[in-house]
């Protein structure tokens, strides 16, 4: 870890986006009954990956200022004057130097960054020295704050006692955030991500803000990965806390996927906000950055910004609610509707561009349609496209990945359908001495059947050779203390629940032979992220949806590279890194380094 605190003044963010002459009016509120904030900008958004694989995601543009800006503006407001900023590796540098000449002059800055990140409540503990004395605000990286009521939920919080109280959005609206069901006297029951079987009566979304006592540090253990919302708030209800939830005023919106960060711009450029001294007003809802001038012939209809120094052809035409990043080049004839362009974007002649999002220096070529889409360079030249429906927001974006091609798609199916095929007819030897050996060493069936997640969430029966005693899942309540792994799942060297048999079959990995029936059936691969069920996924829901849109495998890349040894960050890790990746090549490689594991017995327990 490092970490370090701001020394030098540095220039006041005013930024090209002032808030309106009725926030103006709150700014500075008196009464601010905490000084210090968290902001948890670390950790893989793999639900806004799309997005952040091109930028870090403190630093995306909201109507062309970066997130954390209006993070820190919202902070200082309320009073707030040292802020600790976790970050991960890859946005260590490009955030800390961004905000080494943009930060408020008021506010004290500390940064850190894990190696090995740790999850929210872990990141905290990088700064237990600085906030162990004292009440503090934890915000989440992919919260924008405007005007919201940063005092009212503090002062909630001490009125209460609470020892955690989470921001949640009003009964009346409905986001694609985690929620948690409330009970009566405001006390937090329970915290999941909404799904459209999910009960709704009394779930309310969060905002991504929570005040949090000092006491909860000893909570958090020095190492390990550690969520907040489902591992410190469980603790906390453990030992009798009270664990609040509060309604937020004013606006705070988690950005949670692609169509909540695109209708984020939208309901601000249909909203009151003004702009400052670096913009100009032509007209009501329509305003110009610095060295930006509109040919006669442009056609503009607000609500629309267009950023500094920006190029716009002749007959070029913006309708909005539309965003143009700075330094772009618009070309003429060119359609901008309803569409956010990042800085640089290129525009050539008679484009049409509706209801999109452009990231940074993309160029779009002459003559082009795009619609409904998301747009980023990669490799180059080279540039790709993600759909999404701007129009109708959806529990989470779809996960970004490479993906495998029809083709390529319907070989993997053919070769997991054959290969599981031939197995089971090579290997029934095998698998019958499997079957009479469990028989024989205890009392129960032969087989384990679990319901697991398949692809896109569908739940299946996955089929194991049963290994543990038949009260097993009785028991790991009274071993819960004694987990040897940081991730959803549960694992002991020594567990006493495995059978003689069993501890063989786990350590030759002949235990998960049955799943060849799975992947012959059609609902998991040969190779893949595992299959688990739904709660075992709950820590990281971005996780869970970039691994369920593909099969579920019977090995896969974590498997081969440490499996029980390996950390949870390991694992996500390599989940995310196989769906980015999958081919038929990575398949084959992956076979072959398992049965090397196997024969090695490597991880296996």
């Amino acid at each position: 870890m490092s970490s370090g605190a701001a020394e030098k003044p540095r220039s006041s963010p005013v930024g090209r986006v002032a808030v309106s002459a009725r926030r103006a009016a709150i700014a500075r509120r008196p009464g601010a009954t905490v000084s210090k904030a968290i902001i948890l900008a670390g950790g893989d958004s793999t639900s806004l990956s799309v997005l952040t694989d091109a930028i870090p995601k403190p630093l995306l543009p909201v109507l062309n200022r970066p997130l954390i800006e209006w993070q820190l503006q919202a902070l200082q407001r309320s009073g707030i004057e040292e802020v600790c900023i976790a970050l991960s590796p890859h946005n260590f540098d490009p955030v800390s130097e961004y905000l080494a000449t943009r930060a408020a002059p008021e506010m004290r800055l500390h940064y850190a960054v894990d190696e090995v990140p740790r999850g929210p409540a872990g990141s905290m503990k990088l700064f237990e020295n600085i906030l162990e004395r004292d009440t503090f605000l934890a915000v989440d990286g992919g919260t924008f704050l405007g005007d919201v009521r940063i005092d009212a939920l503090v002062r909630a919080h001490h009125a209460r006692g609470a020892k955690a109280t989470m921001g949640i959005l009003p009964a009346s609206i409905t986001a694609s955030s985690p929620e948690a069901v409330v009970s009566p006297d405001g006390r937090i029951q329970s915290i999941f991500q909404h799904h459209s079987s999910n009960d709704r009566r009394r779930s309310r979304p969060l905002t991504g803000l929570c005040v949090f006592d000092s006491a909860v540090f000893g909570l958090i253990p020095d190492k390990g990965f550690f969520d907040v919302k489902e591992r410190l708030f469980v603790r906390l209800q453990e030992q009798g806390a009270l664990v609040a939830a509060e309604t937020t005023h004013g606006l705070c919106v988690a950005i949670d996927s692609v169509q909540r960060y695109y209708q984020l711009q939208v309901e601000l450029l249909e909203g009151d906000f003004l702009f400052g001294s670096s913009y100009r007003q032509l007209a009501d809802g329509i305003w110009v950055g610095e060295g930006t001038d509109l040919p006669p012939s442009a056609y503009v209809l607000g609500p629309v910004v267009i950023g500094s120094h920006c190029q716009i052809g002749d007959g070029a035409q913006f309708i909005g609610p539309a965003v143009i990043g700075d330094g772009s080049r618009i070309g003429s004839r060119s359609v901008v509707r309803s569409s956010v362009l990042w800085e640089q974007v290129q525009l050539a002649p008679g484009c049409k561009v509706e209801t999109s999002i452009v990231t940074s220096s993309v160029s779009i070529s002459e003559e082009t349609w795009l619609r409904s889409s998301v747009l980023v360079p990669a490799g180059g030249a080279r540039e790709e496209t993600a759909r999404f429906q701007p129009e109708r927001l959806s529990p989470l974006a779809a996960p970004a990945g490479n993906g495998l091609s029809r083709k390529a798609g319907a070989g993997k199916a053919l070769f997991d359908f054959v290969g599981a095929g031939a197995l089971l007819i090579l290997l029934s030897p095998v698998l019958l001495l499997c079957a009479v050996a469990i028989r024989l060493d205890s009392a129960g069936p032969v087989f384990f059947r679990q319901r697991r997640c398949g692809k896109s969430g569908e739940p299946f029966w996955m089929f194991k050779f049963r290994t543990m005693v038949p009260d097993a899942d009785e028991k790991q309540v009274e071993l819960r203390e004694k987990n040897e792994t940081d991730g959803p799942v549960f694992k002991m060297l020594a567990d006493p629940r495995i059978t003689r048999v069993g501890r063989l079959l786990r350590r030759t990995s002949l235990d998960e032979l049955p799943q060849l029936l799975n992947v012959v059936r059609g609902e998991m691969s040969l190779v893949g992220p595992r299959p688990l069920a739904s709660d075992q996924m709950r820590y990281c829901p971005a996780w869970r949806d970039r691994r369920l849109s593909v099969k579920p495998g019977m090995t896969g890349l974590w498997q081969v590279n440490g499996r029980s040894r390996s950390s949870f960050h390991d694992w996500v890790k390599h989940d995310i890194d196989y769906v980015k990746r999958q081919s038929i090549g990575l398949d084959l490689r992956i076979l072959a380094k398992t049965v090397v594991a196997v024969i090695r017995g490597s991880g296996a327990y």
